[in-house]
């Protein structure tokens, strides 16, 4: 049984839904205010933490960096100019591209972003990476 225990935590006030693989897992709090909480946390994730109209609630991971990282420790790590905005990222995109384990997403000509919908072939929406190609 998963608790939900209601707490402030950086002056956010959030639920505390115990622990996953990510670390621990956290609610009650979304969009841009998520990926801020998450940035102060420094781990764990939050559920149902971005939205986006075709695809739906996404949980936003803080995850790892380096050359095979991903969640927003790497977009934070490898591009770190669209974290101030990346809640708006998500909901503006349009689905550039459907595989049967992800979804890629594209907001202006330049910026993508991966949703995977799987962790280690169980069912999860999270965002996985965002990033900023600069044109050549």
């Amino acid at each position: 049984m998963m608790t939900h225990r209601k707490v402030r935590l950086f002056g956010y006030v959030i639920f505390e839904r115990g622990v996953g693989e990510f670390g621990p897992i956290y609610s009650g709090i979304r969009g841009q205010d998520a990926v801020n909480f998450l940035l102060r946390v420094g781990r764990g994730e939050v559920h149902s933490a971005l939205y986006h109209h075709e695809i739906g609630h996404i949980d936003l991971v803080f995850g790892t960096g380096g050359a095979n990282g991903y969640g927003l420790a790497h977009i934070l790590e490898k591009h770190p100019n669209i974290v101030s905005r990346l809640h708006e990222l998500i909901q503006r995109s349009k689905i550039l591209q459907k595989l049967d384990d992800r979804i890629i997403v594209l907001y202006e000509p330049n910026i993508k972003s991966i949703i995977s919908l799987t962790w280690h072939e169980s069912e999860k929406k999270w965002l996985v990476t965002a990033y900023e190609k600069i044109p050549d």
